[in-house]
């Protein structure tokens, strides 16, 4: 499936729950300011069809060499110990966190000048943003709402009969995850007495002024 390049693999493989393979090399990583290759040591991600990402590169300070391959914790974060690195170059013992995976199933209530969001949690996940535009792809980079904690939210202060388009990422450590589907969702319509409160006071006066002439022709009779 792969073949290593003077990296030696340590330990054993870890199916994770992503369905991704997970594991250390004892060699590899990167080089130093001169340009000369470390070699303390990476962890890699292995898909089923066998392509490898290099996740982290061991600079010494937080390990090198690893001895063993890593553990998953409920959580989605890994675990793994170095043969050395550390204060003492007496190894350690290192924690991965990979970025969150995808919000999925998001899905839009649109009210009176707000919208309310509503996802499905993915693993790794610790917090989330979202993203608006004003058409299809136009979120931007920079997210409307920040540091969301739990899986809904509602987006107020926007414009009656208008369609806004959103899209979610979690959040945690390592950062931003990927964003989710794009999503959409029309405002409301003001209600047709909504606004144009002078039309209300405009009648009571007419009504007033036609009973007035009304009074005063009787009286004439």
């Amino acid at each position: 499936m792969h073949s290593f390049d003077n990296e030696h693999p340590s330990g054993e493989l870890l199916l994770a729950e992503d369905g991704n393979f997970y594991g250390t090399t004892q060699n590899g990583g990167e080089t130093d300011d001169q340009g000369m290759p470390v070699n303390w040591g990476t962890v890699f991600r292995m898909t089923p069809g066998g392509a490898v990402t290099r996740l982290m590169y061991f600079k010494g300070p937080d390990g090198a060499l690893p001895a063993t391959g890593l553990i998953e914790m409920s959580d989605g974060i890994f675990y793994g110990t170095t043969n050395q690195g550390g204060s003492d170059d007496k190894g350690t013992v290192f924690r991965l966190t990979l970025p969150p995976e995808i919000p999925t199933a998001v899905t839009t209530v649109a009210g009176r000048r707000q919208v309310t969001l509503s996802w499905t949690a993915p693993r790794r996940a610790v917090s989330y943003n979202v993203y608006q535009g004003s058409a299809s792809g136009t979120q931007g980079a920079a997210p409307v709402r920040t540091d969301i904690v739990g899986t809904s939210v509602t987006l107020s202060g926007l414009s009656d009969s208008t369609t806004y388009y959103f899209k979610v990422a979690a959040v945690n450590d390592a950062g931003p995850g990927e964003l989710s589907a794009e999503v959409s969702a029309t405002t409301l319509a003001p209600e047709r007495n909504e606004g144009g409160g002078g039309g209300g006071a405009l009648s009571m006066c007419w009504l007033l002024l036609s009973a007035g002439w009304l009074l005063r022709r009787k009286r004439m009779i």
